[in-house]
């Protein structure tokens, strides 16, 4: 796996990993539900930005 690959790994699991962890603040005033349901689009864009930097990466 590449540097850049890797990086892009890291980032998406780290972003995974702060949707189970408690973060205060945040979990304060959300449900576990309406917390990851706010956080869902983001990490669409986060996917879809990551898959298109794999294919301009692999061409």
């Amino acid at each position: 796996m590449s540097a850049g690959a890797w990086h892009m790994y890291l980032w998406v699991k780290n972003d995974a990993n702060s949707l189970v962890q408690r973060e205060p603040g945040v979990w304060d005033h959300w449900s576990n539900q309406n917390h990851l349901f706010r956080r869902i689009p983001m990490l669409c864009q986060r996917w879809r930005s990551w898959l298109s930097h794999l294919a301009d990466f692999n061409h």
